[in-house]
């Protein structure tokens, strides 16, 4: 008996192994893409308001907020920091591995930044300043 034991697991191999094989060859289903028409779709009852042609159904609704308590770029950062727990924030490399800086020393530099330019405009405490900076 034992004999054949070598054989049946060289069997039992073979026939997982060519089902495994048969199982990784069928197609992966994807959505389908919209017609280059139809790549966004208007909102029913919202004039000038477009959808993505993905959305083919009117009772999909459009996403106006991820996070309702996030207006501005700023609450994102602040979100990050938070839910990151000061993990990473920004990364660079040169070549090979990411080095990161971590979201209090982008706070630390942007707060600095912040502050030189309020120094260089001499502006007096209190005064609201608003500064756009585009790169």
């Amino acid at each position: 008996m034992w004999a054949f034991f070598p054989g049946a697991i060289a069997l039992l191999g073979s026939v997982f192994l060519i089902m495994l094989r048969n199982r990784t060859k069928k197609p992966i289903k994807s959505s389908p893409e919209p017609s280059r028409e139809k790549q966004s779709l208007p909102v029913k009852d919202e004039p000038g308001v477009y959808k993505s042609g993905l959305l083919l159904s009117d009772d999909e609704k459009v996403i106006e907020k991820v996070f309702p308590e996030i207006h501005t770029i700023w609450d994102v950062f602040n979100r990050g920091l938070k839910e990151s727990k000061d993990g990473p924030c920004v990364g660079t490399r040169q070549d090979g591995h990411y080095h990161f800086r971590k979201y209090s020393e982008v706070l630390k530099e942007s707060t600095d930044f912040a502050s030189a330019i309020i120094g260089e405009l001499e502006t007096k405490p209190g005064t609201k300043l608003i500064l756009l900076l585009f790169s």
